[in-house]
C-alpha cells in the first residue's frame, strides 16, 4: 500500500487520537470503543476550517446535493506520481 493515498484518512485518524484519545485514561475495550464514539461524534459534528468552517457532516450533505460536475477536483497521488486509485474519493457509489 501506498501512504500517499490515505493521507486525507490519516490526518484525521491522528486528530481524533491526539486531539481525543490521548487525552483520555482508557482503561478497557469497551471504554476505548465509548470514547472512541465520541472522539468520531465530536470530530464530526465540529467546524473544520479547510471546510469552509462547515463540519464534515454538512460538508457531506452539501456535496451530496452539488452535481458531480459542479464539484472540486481532487486527485490522490501516489509515489510514482499516478493516479493509483480513481474511485477512492467517490463519496456517492451509482450517484
Amino acid at each position: 500500500n501506498d501512504v500517499l493515498e490515505n493521507a486525507h484518512m490519516e490526518r484525521a485518524n491522528g486528530t481524533i487520537k491526539n486531539e481525543y484519545l490521548n487525552r483520555w485514561e482508557i482503561k478497557s475495550e469497551k471504554e476505548l470503543s465509548r470514547r472512541l464514539n465520541a472522539a468520531c461524534e465530536g470530530y464530526n459534528n465540529r467546524a473544520h476550517k479547510s471546510l469552509s468552517k462547515k463540519t464534515p457532516i454538512e460538508f457531506e450533505l452539501e456535496l451530496k446535493e452539488t452535481p458531480e460536475n459542479k464539484r472540486a477536483v481532487l486527485e490522490v497521488f501516489t509515489v510514482e506520481k499516478s493516479i493509483h486509485n480513481q474511485n477512492q474519493l467517490t463519496l456517492f457509489p451509482g450517484l
